[in-house]
């Protein structure tokens, strides 16, 4: 079943499930799935609490961690958002089948934005169809900010500064925590956010596959998410946590 937490986020689903984290005085929201099935037991993930990688230095208060293989290595480098609003990296030099050990880039390395308002949120994609992964960035202040990477597919990711609500994208209010995935299955990425308030807003990526993006704000109906509020400081991701496509 899909679980969450608030900053350091875990997850669920679109378009069939959702996890989304709020944390409140440190608890964890479960989010069970509207029909029991069979293959949910056999299927159901076992979490495990475990330590951060030593080398993946301590980031303090607030920190925002997404996975992501920035050099085309096969392995999953970290992007980390901070409370002071700053952006960093750290690669993973130890290769897809090892443990890994990470190696903290400078401040700025790769072009990623020194100071993203505060309480920065990094979200991990391709938003523009061109092979590569980029960035959305939440800030505290509620703005999206979009880093592409202009590298190119095979290539150290390289990302241009970063922009202020472009593409359709605005303002959802404070702490902006976004995640990036196909909600409605048409091949492109659609973006959802979560806020302070406990909801999660949802941008339709209208443009489909393979072109520039183009983002509309689904209220209402429209949004396949909008009966959830987990209370405080929602934080979705997606995964497909139950194997089931």
């Amino acid at each position: 079943m899909p679980l969450v937490s608030a900053r350091l986020r875990p997850t669920g689903l679109p378009p069939r499930r959702l996890a989304l984290g709020g944390l409140v005085l440190g608890g964890i929201v479960l989010l069970a799935p509207p029909v029991a099935r069979a293959q949910d037991a056999a299927l159901a993930p076992a979490f495990t609490s475990q330590t951060a990688p030593p080398s993946l230095a301590a980031t303090g208060f607030m920190s925002a961690v997404v996975l992501v293989d920035l050099d085309s290595d096969g392995d999953l480098d970290a992007v980390e958002g901070l409370a002071s609003g700053a952006v960093l990296s750290s690669l993973n030099t130890a290769g897809p089948t090892a443990p890994p050990v990470y190696a903290r880039r400078a401040a700025g390395a790769a072009g990623l934005p020194a100071v993203v308002s505060f309480a920065a949120v990094p979200a991990a994609g391709d938003i523009d169809g061109d092979g590569d992964t980029d960035l959305v960035i939440g800030g505290g202040d509620g703005e999206l900010r979009v880093s592409l990477n202009t590298a190119g597919a095979g290539a150290l990711a390289a990302f241009s500064a970063a922009t202020l609500s472009p593409y359709g994208l605005s303002d959802v209010g404070d702490n902006a925590a976004p995640t990036l995935g196909d909600v409605n299955g048409d091949g492109d990425l659609d973006l959802l956010v979560g806020r302070t308030d406990g909801t999660v807003a949802y941008f339709e990526n209208t443009a489909g596959p393979a072109a520039t993006p183009a983002f509309a704000l689904r209220t209402g109906a429209a949004n396949p998410l909008a009966a959830l509020d987990v209370g405080f400081s929602s934080a979705p991701h997606l995964v497909d946590l139950d194997g089931d496509g």
